[in-house]
């Protein structure tokens, strides 16, 4: 395709809702089914109760109560509406909305800053790259943490790259990541220190984020001496098995290997992906070393949340697991197609061998999630 055809904004309009149409109806018809993970039956269960009941019980949990009180708001609003509403059902279409909502976003607000291409690359990728689809129908806060901390992200390159005051939606963003996951809120302090780094390093004025960093703080009091009780439990007793030096292999493989289950297949993948990661460096080193930085935060927020949750296994008790990345991983796949923006002549040929790598990735991550059950993918 040409450029003029990615500069052709119903071109690019028709191919974004091409790519929402396609992954809404592939994860809708995989909505209808009545298999029911055991976290998603603790979620069901949960948002059943009444708000002070349920409240009591997430503050006895692992995690921060956003995502449970959106749920039971949602579904108690359409039980009052039609009370033979199936709860599952519901719930699912729920975990789905995020995806729908950054369609939107990335329809208008990532076209605006980064263009046509970029929009198209991350389009696909949040649609069809490993894990998006089953995740986003999972009845639990993955999705939700996804979009916050993607669109923190995006906040993070109109404040500091684009120079546009966004500082509110910024924190907004940002706390709603920390209200959904507690790792959603590891990958947001990754974010907040290169971004304090960026701004020292180019010499400006850092008080608009120190102001934004206390105002979070202080709306995260309501729920920080809970947090702190869950994290004392986590750290007295927790399920989750003990670590080994594969889960290094297992966080990476979760986020960019389709459910393939074979570690040198994995393996490979992996290394391709660090491969065309290492070329948009080089590239935007020699570029737009701003962009690069940008795109080095993304994969940042992956990598030094997954270090950060192996090594407080290791020292302390496992308390990480794979799925934990999932907040993450849409800053991680924007922060590749970034360079795209910078792209000229002679990134032709690799990114055509991009788009061929990622395109088959995509689609065997597609034909596995049409295929197996829910139970099996998220065993």
């Amino acid at each position: 395709m040409n450029k003029k055809c990615f500069d052709n904004g119903l071109f690019t309009n028709v191919l974004l809702c091409l790519f929402g149409i396609i992954g809404l109806a592939l994860m809708f018809i995989k909505c209808f089914s009545v298999q029911a993970w055991k976290d998603e039956i603790y979620t069901l269960t949960i948002i059943s109760y009444n708000y002070k009941d349920m409240l009591d019980a997430i503050a006895r949990d692992v995690h921060p109560p956003l995502y449970y009180l959106i749920l039971k708001a949602v579904v108690d609003f359409a039980k009052t509406v039609c009370p033979e509403v199936n709860t599952v059902l519901l719930s699912r279409i729920v975990s789905m909305m995020p995806f729908v909502l950054f369609m939107l976003i990335n329809g208008t607000l990532i076209k605006e800053s980064f263009g046509s291409k970029v929009a198209l690359m991350f389009a696909f990728m949040i649609t069809f790259m490993p894990k998006f689809m089953l995740y986003n129908i999972t009845i639990r806060m993955y999705s939700l943490g996804w979009l916050s901390v993607t669109l923190t992200y995006l906040m993070y390159y109109r404040i500091v790259f684009e120079k546009r005051d966004r500082y509110l939606v910024f924190s907004l963003c940002a706390l709603a990541a920390m209200y959904t996951h507690y790792f959603a809120a590891v990958s947001v302090a990754v974010l907040l220190m290169h971004m304090f780094v960026l701004l020292c390093w180019e010499r400006r004025s850092i008080l608009r984020l120190c102001t934004s960093m206390f105002g979070m703080l202080v709306c995260y009091v309501p729920w920080f001496f809970i947090a702190l009780q869950q994290m004392g439990r986590v750290f007295e007793d927790y399920w989750i098995p003990p670590l080994s030096i594969r889960t290094f292999l297992g966080a990476a493989s979760f986020v960019v290997c389709p459910p393939i289950n074979n570690d040198y297949y994995d393996g490979l993948i992996c290394l391709a992906v660090a491969v065309l990661y290492l070329y948009s460096w080089i590239r935007l080193w020699n570029k737009n070393k701003r962009l690069l930085f940008f795109s080095v935060t993304g994969f940042n927020m992956v990598a030094i949340t997954a270090l950060f949750g192996i090594v407080i296994s290791f020292i302390y008790r496992p308390i990480f697991i794979a799925r934990y990345l999932m907040p993450s991983m849409g800053s991680f796949w924007l922060s590749y197609a970034v360079w795209i923006k910078e792209a000229d002549d002679r990134d032709k040929s690799i990114i055509k061998i991009g788009l061929i790598f990622f395109l088959v990735l995509g689609m065997i991550s597609t034909i596995l999630f049409e295929q197996r059950s829910l139970l099996v993918l998220l065993s």
